[in-house]
């Protein structure tokens, strides 16, 4: 883009003249995959896919590792405990300590850290996190200060969330175990309006169930554990209710969620990316990372019989496997997250 200015008094003197001015944006590069060891859950690996990146580890001190984002642009992967997070720097040799930590928010709700995700470039232009406690939504920057808050009731604790439809959407349980979805307002973190109701699917009731939220035709949507779908649909007169949907596949569900730009992925016998042309991915997913740069999708695909997974890396557009599978996994946490230059698209 070029720029051109004139200065001048308001009576015709020219004062300035700036002739050009050029703006460039730093093309997105993708680096390599962070992701969680097995053994003890405490060890990150960083396997490169750029041939001027070498494969190496940190070793965190959070305990057991629930969750990992990279911070990108910043040099730093940012790992999740039970309740503390730490902030690493990326390069070699590891440093002894992390750069800054931070522990679990005061809270009469229990069960440690939910989630780290990458904030959605619309609304961070810089490395940013979110932070999911079971009592609230933090929004993290790159040195580790709490920008932004979004709080549960005391009856309900938080299972997931996202920005979708420039609202936060946040899925949770309310203590009488009935699922809630919760739209708040991204600058202030003001609650809108929710809506309620009581799973079915067995996998989904009880304090330890499971639901995901999702969004089908772009309305926020909590999935249940046997694939069933509850849109939380709004008409054009202004009511709003909840439809019951089916979603792809059969069985019980394996994953879902929306990954950072707003693609929503669903897994039962198989995993489904809904983007522009609807994608199955022909197996079980446990979980997604998306590598924006490269246009690939690094997937934890998971074998029926002997239920080991392996990260994987797939064509984002056609679903065909690139490059050969990291070593089979055997532990209970599938999180990795793909190291870009800078926050947002291409």
């Amino acid at each position: 883009m070029l720029l051109s200015a004139i200065v001048t008094d308001g009576e015709g003197g020219r004062g300035a003249d700036f002739t050009s001015a050029a703006i460039a944006t730093i093309p997105l590069e993708s680096s390599g995959l962070w992701y969680l060891d097995g053994g003890s859950g405490e060890s990150v690996r960083f396997l490169p896919t750029s041939p001027a990146s070498p494969e190496h580890s940190i070793t965190v001190t959070c305990g057991p590792i629930r969750d990992l984002v990279h911070l990108d642009g910043e040099g730093l992967i940012l790992a999740g405990g039970a309740t503390t997070m730490e902030a690493w720097p990326t390069g070699i040799p590891a440093p002894p300590e992390p750069s800054w930590t931070i522990e679990a928010p005061l809270s009469g709700q229990t069960g440690g850290l939910g989630f780290l995700r990458r904030a959605p470039s619309g609304w961070a232009t810089d490395a940013s996190a979110l932070v999911g406690w079971p009592d609230r939504v933090q929004w993290l920057d790159a040195q580790g200060q709490i920008g932004k808050t979004w709080t549960m009731t005391e009856e309900e604790t938080l299972l997931d969330a996202a920005v979708m439809d420039d609202r936060m959407i946040m899925l949770a349980r309310t203590s009488s175990g009935e699922l809630r979805l919760i739209r708040c307002n991204v600058d202030n973190g003001a609650r809108i309006a929710s809506i309620t109701w009581t799973p079915e699917a067995s996998g989904s009731t009880g304090p330890e169930g499971r639901a995901w939220l999702i969004a089908l035709d772009g309305d926020p949507a909590g999935l249940e554990a046997d694939g069933t779908a509850r849109r939380w649909y709004a008409e054009p007169g202004g009511n709003t209710g909840l439809s019951t949907e089916p979603t792809p596949g059969t069985g019980g569900v394996t994953g879902g969620g929306i990954l950072t730009e707003g693609t929503v992925w669903t897994s039962r016998d198989q995993a489904h990316l809904f983007h522009a042309t609807p994608l199955p991915l022909g197996q079980p997913v446990l979980s997604i990372e998306e590598d924006r740069a490269g246009g690939l999708l690094w997937v934890m695909l998971v074998n029926p019989g002997s239920g080991e997974g392996q990260w994987t890396a797939m064509n984002s557009e056609t679903a065909t496997i690139v490059g050969t599978p990291l070593p089979a996994w055997t532990g209970t946490t599938a999180v990795a997250s793909v190291a870009h230059n800078r926050p947002g698209p291409p």
